[in-house]
């Protein structure tokens, strides 16, 4: 793992996008609401999954103190651990003291965290373009219609 590239600006990565008109099989990843939903592509599952194994087979064994985060400031990408007890990336949305509210940009939910459940994200978990998209509900035949505004 290359810990001298670390990469700390969610704008950093690239947004896996829908053209209009195209078509495609998604996943319901996260529904904020009945009209706004946070989808992954189906054909990139097995990426995801293979980058999600070696996130937490990496972070669930290292104990380099240079990837913990110090400073969290909002916007920030990190790799926190979730309530289900496995590592993702994220991005800080509030920081307030010791709690850390981070989006999870591959599916899109938010979790309170503590400060000590974050870690820097080594640029090798980043070519994995961020999986999730949001998207709304524009008519009640539920036509989906891009928004591309969660980042």
């Amino acid at each position: 793992m290359d810990l001298d590239h670390i990469v700390e600006n969610i704008k950093d990565l690239a947004i896996e996008t829908i053209e209009h008109g195209q078509r495609e099989k998604v996943v319901v990843s996260f529904s904020e609401s009945p009209s706004k939903l946070w989808i992954q592509l189906d054909s990139k599952k097995s990426q995801l999954d293979a980058l999600l194994n070696t996130m937490f087979e990496y972070y669930s064994s290292v104990t380099e103190d240079k990837l913990k985060v110090q400073e969290v400031k909002e916007g920030q990408l990190v790799a926190a651990v979730s309530e289900d007890e496995s590592w993702y990336r994220g991005k800080v949305v509030v920081s307030e003291g010791n709690d850390v509210t981070v989006m999870f940009v591959d599916y899109g939910n938010t979790e309170v965290v503590e400060v000590e459940c974050l870690r820097k994200v080594p640029s090798d978990f980043c070519k994995l373009s961020v999986q999730v998209s949001s998207y709304f509900n524009c008519s009640e035949s539920f036509i989906l219609c891009s928004v591309n505004s969660g980042y």
